[in-house]
């Protein structure tokens, strides 16, 4: 029941946001009674704060396994890919991320620093010890590209599906995901000198 509270949550805070959203909602879309929401979350900051601790913990036990079984040369992107790909599963996570970049912004802060800012430090650190051995260009800014990457991966599933009203024809999820590594490897590391 806590799981299906949680995921009904994230949909409809997506949706209508925090303060668009009540309790009663919340548990009328799970088809239970509000106490008992009320059983496994006692308000509906604690929801909130739930809804965002599960999502974000979530992505950082992915960027630890990915980081543990990637090639070195890969492990970047493979974040990314696996950033995208956890969002996709659920567009609305990375539409409640947008939302509550807006109107959360000090809570979701919190929330970064404490799941993600330790795993995006190790992610700059293998970017500097890219670029002393001549692997990852050297004008990249380490946070600056964590960070891009992570908006542009956040905000290419959030706004998905907009894609037609933006240019007639828009491809395919799995193409823009192709196109988001390309620029991704590309912005970052330093062409592989031609073999013979």
């Amino acid at each position: 029941m806590r799981e299906r509270l949680l995921a009904v949550a994230t949909e409809l805070f997506a949706e209508r946001g925090f303060h668009g959203t009540s309790l009663q909602a919340v548990a009328e879309a799970v088809g239970i009674r509000k106490p008992s929401l009320l059983y496994h979350f006692p308000s509906k900051d604690a929801l909130r704060d739930a809804v965002l601790d599960t999502m974000l913990g979530h992505w950082r036990a992915d960027i630890a396994a990915v980081l543990a079984r990637s090639r070195v040369r890969d492990q970047l992107t493979d974040v990314l890919a696996a950033m995208v790909a956890y969002f996709s599963e659920a567009p609305q996570r990375a539409r409640l991320l947008l939302r509550e970049a807006l109107d959360n912004r000090v809570g979701l802060e919190a929330r970064f620093r404490q799941h993600l800012e330790p795993w995006t430090g190790l992610l700059a650190e293998h970017i500097r010890r890219g670029q002393t051995h001549g692997v990852v260009r050297e004008d990249v800014h380490p946070e600056a590209f964590i960070l891009q990457m992570i908006v542009l991966g956040v905000g290419f599933v959030a706004l998905s599906d907009l894609g037609d009203a933006v240019v007639a024809g828009a491809p395919h999820a799995d193409a823009n995901l192709h196109e988001i590594l390309r620029i991704a490897r590309t912005s970052l590391y330093r062409p592989r000198p031609a073999e013979d």
